[in-house]
């Protein structure tokens, strides 16, 4: 078990929205890690948002709207939800593509268009249990391949190591640690992710990155 994770100083709630936006920024544009760090360097002066102060982060962010970044981005329409959804066995699969969908910021439509491809079945209603599992581990694994980048981003600009997003899953959420590894479970990865970037509340056993009244 990794020791408890040491935070950055404090980060106040301006600079907070900042940085949600240049992560948002980051995956819309689809900067690279290398090319990330760079443009961080170039226009915040650090290779870390965690370390720029309010104006450092306002710089970045201009630069990343004139590179084509649109803060207000459109929803996508949820559309229609499945009339069955907790109905009988199927149910709980039901329910896991919907969580799964949330998560990802997809709409109904985009399951069904699964379903379509994937069984043939014109709406999700007609799948059967094989069918909605097949669908739920197509998501999953879509689900890993965004979120084990993204937490590893998180982690990294809150000055921590994979292990200690392992660690918060633990003590925050409750999660498994036995014969498991957390970059299997997009759930558990989900949790960790929002819970660094304030958008989730654990259990409160640890001190988020950035929240603590002293620089200990």
């Amino acid at each position: 078990m990794p020791a408890a994770p040491r935070v950055p100083p404090p980060i106040n709630a301006g600079q907070r929205k900042l940085i949600q936006m240049v992560h948002i920024a980051k995956a819309q544009l689809g900067l690279d890690d290398e090319g990330y760090r760079q443009m961080l360097r170039v226009h915040g002066g650090h290779d870390s948002t965690t370390k720029m102060s309010l104006a450092q982060l306002e710089r970045v962010l201009a630069h990343l709207k004139s590179a084509g970044f649109k803060a207000q981005a459109a929803k996508p329409k949820r559309g229609r939800r499945p009339h069955n959804l907790g109905a009988g066995d199927r149910g709980p699969l039901m329910k896991k593509i919907e969580a799964l969908l949330t998560d990802a910021g997809l709409p109904w439509g985009y399951a069904a268009a699964m379903a379509k491809r994937m069984y043939r079945k014109e709406r999700l209603e007609f799948c059967d249990g094989n069918d909605l599992a097949g669908i739920v581990a197509a998501l999953e694994k879509a689900a890993i391949k965004r979120l084990v980048p993204a937490l590893r981003q998180a982690l990294a600009d809150a000055g921590l190591m994979w292990a200690h997003g392992q660690y918060i899953a633990i003590q925050e959420f409750g999660f498994d640690a036995s014969d498991r590894n957390l970059d299997r479970y997009p759930q558990a990865m989900s949790q960790v992710l929002r819970w660094l970037r304030g958008e989730l509340a654990g259990k409160g056993v640890l001190q988020r990155p950035g929240t603590e009244t002293g620089n200990g």
